[in-house]
């Protein structure tokens, strides 16, 4: 056992050393809702379907976990709170194509709970054992016994809808949900828990509640390739793989002048071209890096999947 275990974690270890090296920064991904992103003070109401209030606690401890460059990006106030008298001073908020001003808005969330439970669902496996041995520890007889087992599968779905308090404008309206699913024999300790299923179900419907409103961080991972059969020369290819032990330990602009500085040598290829297409993505030089990776698909013998990849990440940035 201990053998296998060293041998499993070296394995790991190994698979570790050997995962491409990418190019990698968090990126503030603009809410999907963007009305309701410019709403800074929000008061959360009952929900539909919700007597305990469980699901509205949720949305209001979401909404008030929520920061962007370290700040709270929605303050909560309580039901009886009178409108703001003075919108202040707008702030900066990106949506994705440019920035605009975010005034102070309130807005009311509320909505309802369409399905926040568990069933159990039943069905039938057998197992073989033995039912008459000689005395000796040999069996004499098989035979086949029935194990009762459950399939548990939990559900929440939720539909929040948040208006804009001075003109009851509706933002947003739209149903979020989750299954978890679990199953298991008494032989096998049976199914998770149907409330651990439903917690784990509400957590997902909650994260993707959270990404809807308000802007979030993403990590972005630009793939780095330095071998496209080209067969640059000795002191070329050293260049580039010192860029990439530079990217592995995280020092991104070290790396982007290596391969700048191989790029400037060697024309061949693609795998140079696309690494300048990596580094001005990296940079957020989106024109720039558009152009070195159609100058790598130029360069190609055939359709490249990294540089495909780039180009579609472009257009989505835009």
């Amino acid at each position: 056992p201990i053998r296998s275990t060293l041998f499993v974690l070296g394995l790991a270890l190994l698979l570790a050393a050997c995962a491409a090296p990418v190019l990698k920064k968090d990126v503030l991904r603009p809410a999907k809702a963007g009305e309701v992103a410019r709403l800074t003070r929000l008061t959360v109401k009952p929900f539909e379907g919700d007597p305990d209030g469980r699901v509205r606690a949720a949305v209001e401890s979401v909404l008030a976990s929520i920061q962007v460059n370290g700040r709270p990006d929605f303050t909560l106030i309580g039901e009886g709170a009178p409108p703001a008298q003075s919108l202040g001073t707008p702030m900066q908020w990106s949506n994705g194509k440019g920035k605009g001003p975010r005034y102070g808005s309130e807005g009311l969330v509320q909505g309802a709970v369409g399905s926040h439970g568990w069933r159990d669902d039943h069905y039938i496996e057998q197992r073989r054992e033995c039912i008459m041995d000689d005395g000796k520890g040999h069996c004499q007889l098989w035979g086949n016994r029935n194990l009762r087992c459950t399939n548990r599968r939990a559900t929440f779905a939720f539909t929040p809808r948040v208006t804009a308090r001075d003109t009851g404008e509706i933002l947003m309206s739209q149903e979020f949900s989750q299954t978890e699913e679990s199953s298991g024999c008494p032989d096998q300790n049976g199914p998770i828990g149907g409330q651990t299923l439903l917690s784990r179900a509400e957590d997902k419907v909650m994260e993707r509640f959270r990404k809807h409103v308000a802007p979030h961080v993403d990590t972005l991972q630009i793939p780095l390739v330095i071998e496209d059969g080209s067969a640059p020369a000795s002191e070329i290819k050293l260049t580039l793989e010192k860029g990439l032990e530079l990217a592995k330990d995280g020092h991104q602009g070290e790396a982007c002048r290596h391969f700048r500085a191989a790029a400037a040598q060697h024309k061949a290829g693609y795998a140079t071209a696309y690494l300048q297409g990596a580094c001005a993505e990296f940079e957020d030089v989106l024109d720039e890096a558009e152009g070195f990776y159609r100058q790598a698909g130029s360069r190609a013998a055939g359709p490249v999947d990294v540089v495909e990849a780039g180009l579609q990440r472009i257009a989505r940035a835009r």
